[in-house]
């Protein structure tokens, strides 16, 4: 109960100045008690009302913790350190803290300042997308914990197996994890942690496609909300529910859930959460299609965001104004301002990105050393991926700004593309008016990128010279001449599709690759609108970008996919049928541990050919991570279970012993759905096995 005290001084004092802080450090490490349970909840609350005041208190502290020599001390301090850092969402600065009081634990012989401090660790390399060296770091933890047992260390140990689970898209055993955690701890005991765990429980069966446990969740966590105080987590509780409103269009659940979000803001006088309620009621609005509401909400968040510079917030805002502003037909003067606040910002955060990562890359060489290659490969590869979607993302606006300029000139040659049914040639026909003729080709000419005009038959009647010139000719001697001509490897059903989509749907837009004059392949990004008979189509080269996505998504030890590779196979199967086949090898971490991780990478190689070996030319080898694998078949569940037979009877044949569980595509069913439940049924029948 002392030191119980202790804490609660320490963060009521922390508020008001520095220097009680350093009078509560001196305290603590003048007590000598041992740390009983509760204790790290004064630290959290501390952080998160202010963060910036618990740094300052640490460094102001350290310095006579250190001179004394006090290491119990200096783990302690260092622990605020992390839980501030995470609040502000800075990893690189968890993860110094969290190995900072790590080592001083270990010097003062405190085993549960260690676990808290690996914890803390495992939580940073998870962010930061180390979840091999996360994992390694909490089974640490658990092996410290059987020495010396805690039963809320133990809840948040599972917690963080419940986030790392979640982050390389294991639902299922998400949600386990989180259910472990809850099963440490009475019903109502710690609530804080019952709160954050049923929030993981409660994301794990929304991916699961279980929205109904998934707000029972949620709401039991409301509950609790009311026995502590964390407006930040009562706000991310809301927002969840929200999210899931949304997937099952339960619009007043919607809002309910922004309102409270919204009053959460008003009452502290957050302007960030002012901000996320605006942004989720507006995101109600939608659904109800009312847009104008929608754009009115949109913009006050992005005021609210933009006067704390919230820039990321801010920018996700704006592309949703300026896709309902485009939508609703508004003129240039109402979207320049947006369109060059949003250049702005998207600047803004890639310089941000490119110093991050800086930053990243020397933590990663400083605290893991044996990694560090494969750490900065791994980080440089999702900050490649991050900053290619928000590029996708700027082009399209790019190029519906360009289609919004061209179409003016093409309404001045409207009755020109109108004749075109009654005449063979277009060249013939803008003959008639030349002076429509030069103001639509030198817009076109000063168009950025590549940018063409055919006709619903795939017939080039305008070209610029940028296309003209990647395709190794001249303007001139495209004009006339069929899409298929330029683009011969394409394939003539290809480009049918193409000119189909655009009759029927007026757009279309994808990634065209072609093999160049030169012998090259490249892959052009595209979006064409139909105007009248005439189509504008405008493309970038993404060819780099493409090449580093097949890079990115390939696993280098393997050669296998790896989990990047499925949004594409999804979007390739589109409402197809496909079945998913889990297998998790049996023995591996004995070869690892007998033989060597050299023998153990050879299996793992041997195993990935001799899946290749089974399956099919359109079937796709993914390692999820690992020792474990998915076989995603390109068929029904007839076709899946006769590649499982076939795999069943040649077992002998393969370098290591596995697991199997499959599951074929429901209705609407996602992939990632779909191969969490091939690995709920893999652990399913590994359980029945054990059970025999």
């Amino acid at each position: 109960m002392a030191l119980a005290r202790c804490w609660l001084i320490f963060w009521c004092a922390g508020l008001l100045a520095l220097a009680p802080v350093m009078a509560w450090a001196v305290a603590v490490a003048e007590s000598g008690a041992t740390m009983a349970p509760g204790r790290q909840h004064a630290l959290e609350i501390l952080a998160l009302t202010d963060p910036d005041a618990a740094l300052r208190g640490v460094e102001a502290a350290l310095p006579q913790a250190e001179a004394t020599g006090d290491r119990r001390l200096i783990a302690l301090l260092e622990l605020v350190r992390a839980n501030a850092c995470r609040v502000r969402a800075d990893w690189a600065c968890q993860l110094r803290a969290g190995a900072a009081a790590r080592a001083a634990a270990t010097a003062a012989g405190e085993p549960l300042l260690m676990v808290r401090g690996l914890i803390a660790e495992a939580r940073s390399r998870n962010a930061l997308g180390d979840s091999n060296r996360a994992q390694r770091l909490l089974n640490e933890a658990e092996q410290l914990l059987e020495q010396t047992p805690d039963r809320e260390l133990k809840a948040d140990v599972q917690l963080a197996w419940s986030s790392i689970s979640a982050a390389v898209g294991k639902h299922a055993l998400a949600l386990q994890y989180a259910q472990r955690g809850r099963a440490e701890l009475g019903p109502e005991e710690y609530p804080p942690m019952q709160v954050r765990l049923l929030r993981n429980q409660a994301r794990a069966h929304a991916m699961l496609g279980n929205s109904s446990a998934a707000l029972q969740d949620l709401q039991q966590a409301i509950w609790l909300l009311g026995r502590f105080t964390d407006p930040k987590l009562a706000a991310e509780i809301h927002l969840e529910r929200a999210r899931i409103g949304r997937g099952i269009q339960d619009v007043p659940l919607q809002r309910e859930s922004g309102e409270r979000v919204l009053a959460l803001g008003r009452q502290l006088k957050n302007t960030q959460l002012d901000g996320m309620g605006e942004e989720t009621l507006a995101l109600a609005d939608l659904t109800e299609g009312q847009t104008s509401a929608a754009i009115a909400r949109l913009e006050r968040a992005r005021g609210h965001f933009a006067r704390l510079e919230l820039v990321r917030d801010e920018l996700r805002v704006l592309r949703k104004l300026v896709g309902l502003r485009l939508d609703q037909g508004d003129d240039t003067a109402t979207l320049t301002p947006l369109l060059r606040r949003m250049m702005q910002i998207e600047q803004q955060v890639s310089t941000a990105d490119r110093d991050q990562a800086a930053a990243d890359f020397e933590e990663r060489l400083r605290y893991a050393q044996a990694e560090a290659e494969l750490a900065r490969l791994q980080t440089e590869g999702e900050l490649a991926a991050e900053r290619e979607q928000r590029r996708i993302e700027s082009e399209r606006f790019s190029y519906r700004l360009t289609g919004f300029a061209v179409v003016v000139a093409l309404l001045l040659a409207g009755f020109l593309l109108q004749q075109r049914r009654n005449h063979r040639k277009v060249r013939e026909a803008l003959a008639r008016l030349q002076a429509s003729e030069a103001k639509l080709r030198t817009l076109v000419e000063l168009a950025p990128g590549y940018l063409l005009v055919h006709d619903l038959d795939g017939e080039m009647q305008l070209v610029n010279p940028a296309n003209a010139k990647a395709l190794g000719t001249e303007p001139e001697e495209m004009i006339g001449k069929p899409l298929a001509h330029w683009f011969t490897d394409t394939g003539t059903d290809r480009i049918g599709r193409y000119l189909e989509q655009l009759r029927r749907d007026g757009k279309a837009e994808g990634v065209l690759s072609f093999l160049g004059k030169d012998g090259l392949r490249r892959h052009w990004r595209f979006i064409a609108n139909r105007s009248g008979d005439a189509v504008i189509a405008s493309a970038h080269d993404v060819s780099i970008e493409v090449e580093q996505a097949e890079h990115l998504s390939t696993d280098a030890l393997t050669g296998a996919r790896n989990r990047r590779f499925l949004p594409r196979f999804a979007a390739l199967r589109g409402e197809g049928s496909w079945t998913a086949i889990y297998f998790d090898l049996v023995g591996f971490k004995q070869i690892n541990d007998q033989r060597g991780h050299a023998a153990g990478d050879q299996v793992l190689r041997a195993f990935v050919q001799f899946l290749r070996g089974m399956a099919r030319d359109q079937d796709v080898v993914i390692r999820i991570g690992g020792d474990e694998f998915v076989l995603l078949v390109a068929g029904d569940a007839d076709a899946g279970q006769r590649l499982l037979d076939r795999l069943q009877a040649e077992r002998a044949q393969s370098p290591c012993g596995y697991s199997t569980g499959i599951a074929t595509r429901l209705p609407g069913e996602t992939l990632e759905q779909t191969i969490a439940r091939a690995d709920q049924a893999m652990y399913a029948g590994r359980q029945r096995d054990r059970h025999r």
